[in-house]
């Protein structure tokens, strides 16, 4: 019969087991909980996501990411020697939350200018899971709730839409293997006709 591994043999394993964890690229699911901060000159962030029931806390360049939005994450797991176990993330998508009480939360995080956690609700409450839609195409439509001016429902929906425009491009650069951070330097200079022109014309990587 073999012999049960000792102390020291189940310390090495476990060693071993995380180092290989942090050596291995992988790619998470979920949904951000909470900023636990963020930097604003170099957009170094620090957050918590949950993904198949885990709560993870997830780092990097990241200060665009708003609670409740959905992301797909792409890094390796590394081990802080204060803070513990982190996920050191290279690539970041995100996508617009869907249900109504995801789409609450989102605009509640302070995402978006004028928008607070109860002007937030009434919006969530006139339109719904078609929020986010009527944001974007429909802007004055939410002048008919109490507190948002013509200029407030302009200003809303060109943030929004501005932020897309840059996650899209973030997006079709992580399509194609180059950095999250390369593609917000640059998306201010290419988007929104620049983008067309990426999508026809595929990067070259040296």
């Amino acid at each position: 019969m073999a012999e049960k591994p000792g102390f020291f043999d189940r310390r090495k394993n476990k060693r071993e087991t995380r180092m290989a964890q942090e050596q291995e690229w992988q790619t998470l699911s979920g949904t951000v909980e909470n900023i636990v901060y963020c930097n604003e000159e170099n957009g170094y962030t620090v957050l918590e996501f949950s993904s198949g029931g885990d709560l993870y806390t997830a780092v990097g360049e990241l200060s665009d990411v708003n609670v409740g939005e959905d992301v797909t994450l792409h890094g390796r797991f590394v081990t802080h020697t204060s803070f513990g176990e982190q996920f050191r993330v290279e690539a970041c998508e995100v996508r617009m939350p869907e249900s109504a009480t995801a789409i609450r939360r989102y605009l509640a995080s302070g995402a978006l200018p004028y928008i607070g956690k109860a002007l937030a609700g009434r919006i969530v409450d006139v339109f719904g899971a078609d929020a986010l839609e009527v944001i974007a195409s429909d802007p004055m439509a939410l002048t008919k709730i109490k507190g948002i001016t013509p200029e407030k429902a302009a200003a809303i929906s060109n943030e929004f839409r501005r932020m897309y425009g840059v996650r899209e491009v973030v997006a079709w650069f992580t399509k194609y293997g180059l950095w999250r951070a390369g593609g917000q330097r640059i998306s201010g200079a290419i988007y929104p006709a620049g983008l067309r022109r990426c999508r026809a014309v595929p990067p070259v990587r040296a």
